[in-house]
């Protein structure tokens, strides 16, 4: 019985020595690794730690048969957690590699600097080169004063590569992707309102959606207040916060059907963003705030900065280093990755939009009703236009598919509010001989290039 007892206590000190050890991993990869920065996100597995914890300890009083029965449920699970994970990485992988040969055959001069490497490299020729601090960079910080709507002011910006280069705008006075001349005109024929589709990721300004309708002879004035990552809140935010003070024609919220209900469930949780929703006269009055603002996005950019240049030294070190290297080629492969790839995305976020229904479809619905009754007592016509993701035309028969990523309702609640309605589906990419010449890695995806923009 003696012998019993003391390997029923071995197992309890197992047990909660891995939980501790679980406990200072997380730890570290929110405080350390992360620096903070999203200390929100990494909550839920606080939670989880300390329950095991508590479980370890508890388990104490438990007999050996019990104890025996959890620990081979827990790891059963566990060791099918980390199998189904090691296949999707090695998908992601595979995919990785893919993606960087369709690049280079593509373009033989791609650009394979990491983000970091460019970055320093533009510092170089301009200090006042910055890095984009976007909107979502402030979604799990919960303490923030002020929540910033846009990226550092009056600042070139060192932005993606997914075309063999990198990409540079300027932001304008207040942080948006614009010739800062536009904010001079009384009237506005356009503003747009989006995330990374709009914003114009991984292309020069002239070649963005803005930059492009600006040189239009009809189109004589446009501000882009799109920034990557944003929702229908953000969105909605940044009109209140940024609205021009003259005459304002059009609106356009160019929605991407990839990612904007799963953001907005997140923005609806942040205190906040959460207060522009319930209340129709919140404001931050960031346009009076420049001094308070850039102070946040230049400590979050430093963080983020810095974060960058701990991988870049990880990575060197690794290269250095060839046996290790080759030992850590798959941990490289995953950091080096560049776009949330085809596979990687149905298989682990697919069921995100079926929870985003559940959450947020309310509330999306209610959003756009504030749009319109915003917009309508300013006579600003207002325009919802569809953005369709890769996903769409990987299957041929997913083209009309009025299920995916919800086409159907967000057409109906469109329709249902008698909102002008463009669909980029039906107007450019359903009968187009080769979508994937527009996106940036073709079938694989990632931003729109040159001539899909």
């Amino acid at each position: 019985m003696p012998k019993m007892n003391n390997n029923s206590k071995i197992i309890s000190y197992i047990f909660l020595s891995i939980s501790l050890l679980l406990l200072f991993y997380i730890f570290y990869k929110a405080q350390i690794v992360h620096g903070g920065l999203e200390s929100v996100y990494y909550l839920k597995y606080y939670y989880f730690s300390f329950s095991l914890i508590i479980l370890s300890l508890f388990s104490f009083k438990l007999s050996q048969e019990i104890k025996f029965k959890i620990t081979t449920i827990i790891t059963a699970s566990l060791f099918s957690f980390y199998i189904a994970e090691i296949a999707l990485l090695k998908i992601m992988i595979y995919e990785n590699k893919a993606i960087q040969k369709f690049s280079l055959k593509k373009n033989p001069n791609f650009d394979l600097r990491s983000q970091y490497e460019a970055y320093m490299d533009f510092k170089k020729i301009d200090k006042n080169y910055v890095n984009p601090v976007l909107p979502k960079h402030f979604i799990y910080d919960y303490n923030v004063k002020l929540y910033p709507l846009s990226g550092i002011p009056n600042k070139p910006v060192v932005s993606c590569n997914e075309n063999g280069y990198f990409a540079t705008y300027n932001n304008d006075r207040f942080g948006f992707n614009n010739p800062d001349n536009q904010w001079d005109f009384k009237t506005i024929d356009y503003v747009l309102l989006g995330d990374s589709a709009t914003h114009g990721d991984c292309v020069n300004e002239p070649d963005t959606i803005g930059g492009k309708m600006r040189s239009y002879d009809n189109v004589n004035s446009l501000l882009n207040l799109a920034q990557a990552g944003n929702d229908q809140l953000i969105e909605y935010a940044t009109l209140k916060e940024y609205m021009p003070t003259g005459k304002i024609k059009n609106v356009l919220i160019l929605y991407h059907e990839n990612n904007d209900l799963p953001g907005l469930s997140l923005s609806l949780k942040h205190p906040i963003l959460k207060k522009y929703f319930d209340d129709e006269n919140f404001s931050q009055k960031l346009k009076n705030k420049v001094t308070e603002l850039k102070k946040i996005k230049e400590e979050s950019m430093s963080k983020r900065t810095e974060r960058g240049k701990k991988q870049q030294d990880d990575l060197d070190w690794i290269k250095a280093n060839k046996k290790i290297y080759e030992r850590r080629k798959l941990i490289t492969h995953i950091r080096n990755t560049i776009v949330f790839t085809r596979i990687r995305t149905e298989l682990i976020e697919g069921n995100r939009f079926e929870k985003a229904e559940e959450d947020v479809f309310k509330e999306f619905e209610e959003i756009l009703m504030k749009y319109k009754k915003f917009l309508k007592a300013k006579d600003i016509n207002f325009y919802f236009v569809y953005l369709p993701d890769i996903r769409r035309y990987i299957d041929n028969e997913k083209n009309n598919n009025d299920d995916l990523r919800h086409y159907g309702k967000v057409k109906d609640v469109i329709k249902k509010l008698n909102i002008n309605f463009i669909d980029i589906n039906e107007e450019v990419f359903k009968d187009y001989p080769n979508p994937f010449e527009l996106f940036a890695y073709g079938k694989f995806g990632g931003h729109f290039n040159e001539k899909g923009y």
